[in-house]
C-alpha cells in the first residue's frame, strides 16, 4: 500500500510480481481536496465519494455509484477523476475481493506509520535512531502479540450468545479479537432477512440483507451436502472470516459448526503454537533458533497441557509425575554434558584441590550450645476496606446513587474496548451506506417487493429481484 508514485509501482512490479498493489485511500482523499476542491464543496458529495472510495462490495456496485456520482455533480469531465477511474483497481476494494488483505484498511498505511513511528521520533534524529526506534516498536508489537496469544489460551468467557452451538464453536476456535468479530456478525445475522429465490437439492439459493437498511441484497448459494457456502461480498476471501449475509443461511439451517474449510488457521488459538524448525549449520551443525523462540513455543505448550489437566485429579498427577521425571533427566543431561566438555586433566585438579579441604575423619569435640526458643509477639493483621467501596451517606442503611458493580478484568476490559471500537465502524459504515443507497432509491421506481442484489458473475450489472406468487422470482438486470 502506497501513495501514486510510478517509480513505486513500477519497482512493486518487478521485485514483488505475485503481490497485489493498492492505493493509499487516505493519501487519494487529500489530493481530492486539492484537485477537485470546487466538487468537494458541494454538499452531500464528500460523503457519497468516500463511500464509493471504501466500501462497495461488487464490482456493479461500484460502478453503478460511481456513474450516478459523476451525473449528479457534473464532474464527468474533470482530468484528475479520469486517471483517478482509470486506476480504480488500485484503490476500490471491490475489484481487490480476490486477495486476502485480513481486513487492513489501506488508509492504515499512513496510519499506523504515525502511530508507531512518528510518535516517537523528531525530524532531526538520524538514521541510527530510526533504526532503534524500529526494534523497540517490533518489540512491543511482539509483546503484545504474545499476551494476546496467552489471553486467547486461558479463553474468552464474556460473550453475547452464550447458549448458541456455532458461537460455542467458534468461541472454542477463534482468538479473542477473532471472536469478537465473528460474533458482532452472527449479532447482525439474527436481524437479517433472508428469501430463498431457487433450490435443486442439494443446493438452495438465498437473497440476504436488512428489511429497511439495504436497498442492494446480496446472494448467497448453499450447498448444504458438501457444507460449501458463498456470498457476493467475497468477505471470507478477503478477511478469512465468514460474513453476517453466510451466518444467516447458517441459522436457517441450522448449521451448529463452522466448516474445517472457512476456519482460517492464522485467525485460530493454535496459530502461535507452530513449531519453528530448527535450521542447523552445515558446517558447524549448531542450532540456530534463538533462545527466546524456543522459550514462547515452550510455554504455549506447557499452558495448553495445564489447562487441559486443570479440571482432573488424575491428569494432574500425570502432569506432576512428567514435570519431576523431565526436571531430572534435564539436570542429568546437563550435568552430563558440562562434564563430558572438561578435560581429564581439569578433573585431576579439582580432585587434588578437594583433598586438600576435605575435613578430618577424627572425631572432635565441640562444645553444646542450648539456645531458647524466642517468643515474637503476635500483631493481629488489619483488614481495610477495598480503596473502591461505596460510601455510606449520613442516613442509616442508605446508600449512595453509585451502583455495586463488580470490577471487571484487564480480558474483559479489552474486550469491550473491541466492541465498541468494531461497532463505532460498523455504525459509520452504515450510515454511509444507507446515505448513498438512499439517493438512488428515490430515482430507481422499483415495482412492490421488488430490491436489487449483487450479481453473482463480477462482469454483470445489478439486478431486480421481483416476487411472483405464481412463477416464483422473476431476475431482470437493472
Amino acid at each position: 500500500m502506497t501513495d501514486q508514485c510510478s517509480a513505486m509501482d513500477k519497482a512493486i512490479r518487478e521485485v514483488f510480481p505475485k503481490s497485489r498493489h493498492r492505493l493509499c485511500t487516505w493519501h487519494i482523499g487529500e489530493n481530492a481536496v486539492v484537485n477537485i476542491k470546487g466538487v468537494m464543496a458541494k454538499e452531500g458529495f464528500k460523503r457519497r465519494f468516500d463511500y464509493v472510495l471504501k466500501y462497495t462490495d461488487t464490482v456493479a456496485e461500484f460502478e453503478h455509484y460511481w456513474n450516478s456520482l459523476l451525473a449528479d455533480y457534473n464532474c464527468a469531465k474533470h482530468s484528475w477523476i479520469i486517471r483517478l477511474y482509470s486506476l480504480k483497481e488500485k484503490w476500490c476494494p471491490a475489484y481487490n475481493k480476490e486477495w486476502f488483505s485480513g481486513g487492513v484498511l489501506s488508509s492504515q498505511r499512513s496510519e499506523t506509520t504515525n502511530h508507531s513511528i512518528s510518535r516517537r521520533l523528531h525530524k532531526t534524529n538520524g538514521l541510527c535512531d530510526f533504526y532503534k526506534c524500529f526494534l523497540d516498536v517490533i518489540d512491543e508489537w511482539r509483546s503484545k502479540e504474545n499476551k494476546g496469544d496467552y489471553n486467547s489460551s486461558t479463553g474468552n468467557k464474556y460473550y453475547a450468545c452464550s447458549d448458541n452451538m456455532l458461537c460455542m464453536h467458534a468461541r472454542d476456535v477463534y482468538t479473542i479479537a477473532i471472536y469478537l468479530i465473528f460474533e458482532q456478525r452472527f449479532i447482525k445475522a439474527v436481524g437479517l432477512r433472508s428469501e430463498r429465490i431457487r433450490f435443486e437439492y442439494p443446493v438452495s439459493e438465498y437473497i440476504v440483507g436488512h428489511p429497511t437498511k439495504d436497498f442492494i441484497r446480496h446472494n448467497v448459494r448453499f450447498n448444504e451436502l458438501e457444507m460449501v457456502v458463498d456470498c457476493t461480498c467475497k468477505s471470507f476471501g478477503e478477511i478469512g472470516i465468514l460474513c453476517s449475509h453466510i451466518l444467516r443461511v447458517f441459522i436457517v439451517h441450522n448449521v451448529e459448526r463452522i466448516p474445517n474449510r472457512y476456519i482460517m488457521k492464522r485467525w485460530t488459538k493454535q496459530a502461535m503454537n507452530t513449531i519453528v524448525d530448527e535450521v542447523e549449520d552445515r558446517d558447524n551443525e549448531v542450532s540456530v533458533v534463538s533462545a527466546s523462540v524456543w522459550r514462547m513455543q515452550t510455554i504455549r505448550s506447557c499452558i495448553k497441557v495445564i489447562n487441559e489437566a486443570q479440571h482432573c485429579p488424575a491428569a494432574r498427577k500425570i502432569v506432576d509425575a512428567g514435570v519431576l521425571d523431565m526436571s531430572t533427566k534435564v539436570k542429568e543431561y546437563i550435568g552430563g554434558v558440562g562434564g563430558a566438555d572438561v578435560s581429564s586433566n581439569h578433573f585431576v585438579r579439582n580432585e587434588t584441590l578437594l583433598d586438600a579441604f576435605e575435613p578430618s575423619t577424627e572425631p572432635v569435640l565441640q562444645e553444646q550450645i542450648v539456645e531458647e526458643p524466642i517468643v515474637e509477639e503476635v500483631i493481629p493483621a488489619m483488614i481495610k476496606n477495598p480503596p473502591k467501596r461505596i460510601k455510606k451517606n449520613k442516613k442509616e442503611n442508605e446508600k449512595s446513587n453509585e451502583r455495586n458493580v463488580r470490577p471487571k478484568g484487564i480480558v474483559e476490559k479489552k474486550s469491550n474496548k473491541l466492541k465498541g471500537w468494531n461497532k463505532r465502524r460498523e455504525r459509520h459504515v452504515d450510515n454511509l451506506r444507507e446515505e448513498t443507497q438512499s439517493t438512488d432509491q428515490r430515482i430507481i421506481n422499483l415495482p412492490v417487493g421488488g430490491v436489487l442484489v449483487h450479481p453473482v458473475s463480477s462482469n454483470s450489472q445489478l439486478e431486480t429481484f421481483i416476487p411472483d406468487d405464481y412463477f416464483g422470482v422473476h431476475i431482470h438486470p437493472l
